[in-house]
C-alpha cells in the first residue's frame, strides 16, 4: 500500500520494524532492498539484497533488486547476469523480460529490447505494464502511431495504472497536446507525488513550453529517436558542414561571414551543452517541490 502511494519512507519503516521481530526473514530483506533502491540508497539496498540471497541464493526479488542496483551504478554486465539468472529461474514472468529490455535500451539496442518485450507480452498478454513499455519504446523511436495503440491498449486493461497514463502522456507530448499530457501527469501525481516517471514527464512538458529549452527539447527528442549510430552521424555531418562553410567563406575573403559562422556554431555547441544542465535543474526543482503531508 505504501509503495503504491509513493510513501517509501513508511514502507521502509514498516519493514525495519518487521525485521526487528524476525531478523532472518529473507523476503523482508529483499522487499527492504527494493524500497531502499526506490529511495536511491544504493549501498543499503545492495546490503539488504545480499542478506536475502545469503539465506536464499535463488530469491527472485533479491536478484531483481540487485539487477536494478547494478543499472543505477552503470554496471551493465552485472545487471545482465542478475536478469539472465532471473529469466532462467522464472522464464514465464514478464517482469524479468521487462527488466532485461530496459537494460537493452540503455545499452542502445532497441531491437533486442523489443524482442524481450514481445516475450513478456507472450507470457502475459493482459499485462498492462508490458504494453506501456512497448508504447515507450515506440515513442522513443518516433513511431507515434504504434506508441498510441500500445498506450491505449494498456489503458483499456488498466485505466488507472500510473505507467500506462505516463506512456499516453509521452505520446500526447510528442503529438503536441501539452494540456492533455499535463492533465495525465497531474492525475498520477495526485495519487503518487513522488512518481519518477510523472515528475520527469512534467519537466519535459515545461521544457517544451519554455522559450529557452523548447528548441533543445525538440532537438534532443529527434536525436534520441535516431538511435546512437545515426545520431553520431548527424553530429559528424553537422561539424563537416560547419567546417566547409567556415573555410569556404574565409578563402573567399568573406571574413565577417566566416566569423559569423564560427559564432553561430559556438552558440549551438554551448546551447546543446547547457540544455541538459538546465533540464536536470528543472527536474530537481520538481522533485524538491514534492512533499508529502504529515497525515499521508
Amino acid at each position: 500500500m505504501y509503495l503504491r502511494s509513493g510513501n517509501t519512507a513508511a514502507a521502509i519503516h514498516t519493514l525495519k520494524r518487521a525485521l526487528t521481530q524476525d531478523p532472518d526473514h529473507a523476503q523482508a530483506h529483499a522487499m527492504l532492498a527494493q524500497c531502499l533502491l526506490l529511495d536511491k540508497r544504493l549501498h543499503a539496498a545492495e546490503l539488504e539484497a545480499r542478506i536475502a540471497l545469503s539465506a536464499d541464493p535463488e530469491m527472485p526479488l533479491a536478484l531483481y533488486a540487485l539487477g536494478h542496483i547494478s543499472i543505477a551504478r552503470r554496471r551493465f554486465a552485472q545487471a545482465r547476469e542478475h536478469f539472465e539468472q532471473l529469466i532462467a529461474l522464472e522464464p514465464d514472468d514478464p517482469t524479468n523480460h521487462r527488466a532485461l529490455a530496459q537494460l537493452e535500451q540503455l545499452e542502445g539496442d532497441p531491437a533486442a529490447a523489443l524482442a524481450h518485450l514481445e516475450r513478456a507480452r507472450a507470457a502475459d498478454p493482459e499485462d498492462a505494464t508490458v504494453l506501456s513499455d512497448l508504447a515507450d519504446l515506440a515513442c522513443a523511436q518516433g513511431d507515434l502511431s504504434l506508441a498510441r495503440r500500445h498506450a491505449e491498449a494498456a489503458l483499456e486493461l488498466a485505466p488507472g495504472d500510473a505507467d500506462s497514463l505516463i506512456s499516453m502522456g509521452k505520446v500526447l507530448l510528442r503529438e503536441g497536446s501539452l494540456e492533455e499530457a499535463h492533465h495525465l501527469v497531474v492525475s498520477v501525481l495526485q495519487v503518487n507525488p513522488s512518481h519518477g516517471g510523472a515528475i520527469g514527464l512534467l519537466a519535459q512538458i515545461k521544457a517544451r513550453q519554455s522559450p529557452v529549452l523548447g528548441l533543445w527539447w525538440r532537438w534532443n527528442t529527434w536525436m534520441h529517436s535516431l538511435g546512437d549510430g545515426r545520431s553520431i552521424g548527424v553530429l559528424l555531418a553537422g561539424f563537416f558542414v560547419y567546417a566547409v562553410l567556415s573555410l569556404a567563406t574565409s578563402d573567399l575573403g568573406l571574413q565577417k561571414t566566416s566569423e559569423l559562422v564560427d559564432i553561430l556554431w559556438l552558440l549551438l555547441v554551448v546551447y546543446t551543452w547547457v540544455g541538459p544542465v538546465l533540464f536536470m535543474r528543472m527536474i530537481k526543482k520538481e522533485l524538491g517541490e514534492v512533499e508529502l503531508s504529515r497525515d499521508f
